[in-house]
């Protein structure tokens, strides 16, 4: 039974691990990367089936010593961005495809809720070694 609340416990650890390695791929770019501005070229609302709204924002931006535009996507609330607006953002020189845009992502969100889940599942883990223990 020991073995089945530590395979619970580490698979409700896994969006935590996922969240923290894309965290600190993002950490990196703003570490390793260079700031430049990018412009918005399209913005379209979606709608997730029963669920909210946000808006796609689709962007290019110009790499230092490079002739051609990269362009990248995000996600962010209805009505924030506009086409034509500027943004600030990151990329790696090395890798030009790899870039972040600073609060684009709600990651307080997420690290509650995956936090929640493993203690969840801890807490069900624990409940249930109790009521077989009867």
């Amino acid at each position: 039974m020991l073995y089945i609340y530590i395979l619970l416990i580490g698979i409700s650890c896994l969006p935590l691990l996922f969240f923290l390695i894309q965290r600190t791929g993002y950490q990196k770019i703003i570490k390793e990367g260079v700031q430049t501005t990018a412009e918005i070229k399209k913005v379209r609302t979606t709608r997730l089936f029963r669920g909210p709204t946000f808006d796609q924002v689709d962007f290019w931006y110009l790499p230092q010593g490079a002739n051609q535009y990269r362009s990248g996507t995000f996600n962010a609330k209805p009505g924030k961005y506009k086409v034509g607006d500027k943004r600030d953002m990151y990329y790696l020189p090395h890798k030009p495809e790899k870039y972040y845009v600073p609060e684009s992502k709600s990651a307080k969100w997420i690290l509650l809720i995956t936090l929640a889940l493993i203690a969840f599942v801890i807490f069900a883990c624990f409940k249930i070694d109790q009521m077989a223990g009867l």
